[in-house]
């Protein structure tokens, strides 16, 4: 139809008789107005009969439904009949997708059974593609906690988007006060910390912290919420305070090591190199043999030749190179050649205790990180249904196809991130040789100003004078000859002074 606009200049060309008969086209009259058609009022579901029926039989149920699904596959009504059916049978994944599939057709339809679907979102580690099916669905009727629970899933659709303004907006709906009120303030404390706005943030996370504790949360979910607040701390140059929050993370989670050195960072920020030996020490323990921690090592040569310890930062660097270099190789050799599956495979076979592919230390470090393991988790709980779906195909479809994304989206995630430890290696490797280079240098004008000065550095004296001070302390020294004990681990001091002589620059 022709814009309004365009109206009176066809009229025009009508009078004139400008070439509009000899080309077919009608002379121009006002046309019929459509006839107004409503649209047919979304059908309602009978919860109360759904329920008596899946209490009853729930299998004739679902097959009833299914039966009426191959007649109209757009009949909301028959897929939250087969939704509440299955999962009434112990097969939430297939509810799940049953529910997200008759959403599509008709949300009025499916609104009753919104707060069961999302729990099961929430159990299935589903929240962020279940929040991007819900996002216009606010104007459902739905009590307050719904809501609450509403704006929660569809917030972390958001952030998983990248579109954190969106889940900030959200975010107020949910009570602090009310059941998910923590989990609220978790978010927003890590949104408000990805947009680098650390004074907001630091208050919400350190709260969060405290809430979860006394809260008797599982330990892997506070230790996380304590190292999310000690980064933040890193990222405010809150070195000191930062130090409290790293050491929280208990010696029983896996990111324990990782903590550690990210601890070993903020105290090399601080320029206390003597504390990043120390901390570090626990990295060269026969504890982490077969770890993967290039960065620590690295860190752990830096602050040796920011002290101008020459010998030890040379035997770090031949250590390291000869430690990692192997590493790469294998990476370098392995992963270009990986097809799609491969990688999961890998980290399946780590976790079960198989023969992988890659270096074993490297899929540790990736295969412990908690979205991997929910990941896997969908995967194993989505096959473990479909051994029994062959009878009602529709939905046997539905959970194929999306375990099968959750499967690629991991195999995705899982290769990248083990490409993003092959470059940082590379980066390492090359560092590290340039380390080298500068120590050749700065040693060489340290040796030079020695021979003008006719003044050496005094490094056993400086030991012994560092030995008799923590004696003043009360504390029992003794020289490190490579016990070790694992109630030590994190606990180590190590007392080194610098044997740069006064005013030689020492690098960055």
């Amino acid at each position: 139809m022709a814009s309004p606009l365009a109206r009176p200049a066809l009229r025009v060309a009508g009078l004139l008789g400008v070439g509009v008969l000899c080309l077919g086209v009608p002379a121009t009259r006002a046309a019929p107005a459509p006839e107004a058609v409503e649209e047919a009022p979304a059908p309602t579901l009978d919860m109360q009969d759904l329920e008596s029926k899946v209490r009853v039989s729930w299998r004739p149920t679902a097959e009833k439904a299914h039966a009426a699904l191959d007649k109209n596959p757009a009949d909301a009504v028959a897929w939250a009949h087969l939704s509440r059916a299955v999962e009434h049978g112990g097969k939430p994944y297939t509810a799940l997708m049953a529910f997200a599939e008759g959403y599509r057709h008709s949300p009025q339809t499916m609104a009753p059974l919104l707060p069961r679907a999302l729990d099961l979102a929430m159990t299935l580690n589903e929240e962020a593609w279940f929040g991007g099916l819900l996002a216009d669905g606010f104007s459902l009727p739905m009590d307050a906690d719904t809501r609450a629970r509403l704006a929660l899933v569809v917030a972390r659709h958001h952030f998983a988007e990248g579109a954190w303004g969106a889940a900030l907006g959200l975010l107020p709906l949910v009570p602090d006060d009310g059941a998910l009120g923590l989990e609220a303030a978790v978010l927003k404390g890590t949104v408000l910390a990805m947009q680098k706005r650390y004074t907001e943030a630091l208050p919400l996370q350190l709260t969060a912290y405290e809430r979860a504790r006394q809260q008797g949360r599982d330990e892997r979910y506070v230790s996380t919420l304590a190292l999310n607040a000690a980064r933040t701390l890193f990222a405010a140059k809150s070195w000191e305070q930062a130090y409290v929050y790293y050491d929280r993370v208990p010696r029983s989670d896996p990111a324990w090591s990782r903590a550690q050195l990210e601890k070993a960072w903020a105290a090399f920020r601080a320029q206390d190199m003597e504390a990043v030996l120390g901390i570090l020490q626990t990295h060269e323990t026969p504890f982490f043999d077969g770890f993967y921690q290039p960065e620590a090592a690295m860190l752990r040569a830096q602050a040796l030749y920011l002290l101008c310890k020459f010998p030890s930062t040379t035997t770090a660097i031949d250590d390291f190179q000869a430690h990692y270099q192997p590493i790469l190789d294998a990476l370098d050799a392995r992963l270009d050649a990986m097809s799609p599956g491969d990688a999961l495979a890998d980290a399946r076979a780590e976790l079960e205790g198989g023969t992988p592919t890659l270096p074993r230390m490297v899929l540790r470090e990736v295969v412990w990180d908690g979205r991997l393991a929910a990941q896997l988790g969908q995967v194993r709980d989505g096959r473990h249904e479909l051994k029994s779906l062959s009878w009602i195909p529709r939905a046997e479809a539905l959970v194929s196809a999306r375990v099968d994304a959750v499967s690629e989206e991991a195999d995705a995630r899982l290769l990248a991130e083990l490409q993003d430890k092959q470059v940082e290696l590379q980066d390492l490797l090359s560092n590290i040789e340039l380390t080298r280079v500068d120590l050749l240098s700065l040693q060489a004008d340290m040796y030079q100003r020695a021979s003008a000065t006719g003044e050496s550095p005094q490094a056993v004296e400086a030991r012994v004078s560092a030995r008799k001070a923590l004696r003043r302390k009360g504390k029992r020294v003794w020289p490190y000859q490579g016990e070790s004990w694992i109630d030590e681990l994190g606990a180590y001091q190590v007392r080194t002074p610098s044997e740069c002589p006064e005013g030689l620059s020492r690098g960055e």
